[in-house]
C-alpha cells in the first residue's frame, strides 16, 4: 500500500468515525439519557446530564482533527516526524482526559439516579477503550518520535 492510498485510507476511517460519533452524540446517548431518566425522581437532572455527556464530545472531535494531520502528514511522506509524534501526544492524553471525565460522570449519575449495576456496564466498556486508545496513541507517540529521530540522523549522515 501506498502512503498515498494508506493516508486516504485512513482518512476514510476518520471520515467513518466522525459519523459514528455524529450518530451516538444525536441519537444514542439523548436515548439512553431518556431511558436513564424515566420513572425517577431525578428527571429535573437529565437536561444537566445530557450537556455534561455531550462534552465528551469535544476532546473525541479534537482527536480525530489530529488524526486527520497525522493522515496529511503520511500523505505527504511525514509518516516519521516529531510533528506526528506530537499528534499522537496529544490523541494519547485526550483519551486518557475523555475516559477519566466519563468514568467520572458515570458514577456521579450512578450514585444521584440509582439503577441496577448493569447501568455501569456501558460506561465501564468505553472506559477501557479509552484506556486502550490512551496507551496505543502514547506508544506510537514514542515509537514515531524515535523513528523521526533516527531518519533525521541517517539523513545528516548521507
Amino acid at each position: 500500500m501506498s502512503q498515498k492510498s494508506l493516508s486516504r485510507f485512513v482518512k476514510a476511517i476518520i471520515i467513518l468515525a466522525l459519523c459514528c460519533a455524529a450518530v451516538v452524540y444525536l441519537v444514542l446517548l439523548p436515548a439512553r439519557g431518556t431511558g436513564l431518566f424515566r420513572d425517577s425522581s431525578a428527571a429535573g437532572f437529565k437536561p444537566v446530564w445530557l450537556t455534561l455527556e455531550a462534552l465528551t464530545a469535544v476532546p473525541v472531535l479534537w482527536a480525530l482533527v489530529h488524526a486527520w494531520m497525522v493522515a496529511r502528514n503520511i500523505g505527504l511522506d511525514r509518516s516519521f516526524s516529531e510533528a506526528n509524534a506530537g499528534h499522537l501526544k496529544v490523541i494519547s492524553i485526550l483519551a486518557a482526559v475523555d475516559g477519566g471525565y466519563y468514568l467520572l460522570l458515570s458514577l456521579v449519575f450512578f450514585f444521584l439516579v440509582p439503577r441496577d449495576a448493569a447501568t455501569l456496564l456501558a460506561p465501564a466498556v468505553l472506559v477501557m477503550l479509552a484506556a486502550a486508545g490512551s496507551v496505543t496513541a502514547a506508544a506510537l507517540s514514542h515509537l514515531v518520535q524515535k523513528a523521526a529521530r533516527l531518519q533525521e540522523e541517517n539523513d545528516l549522515t548521507i
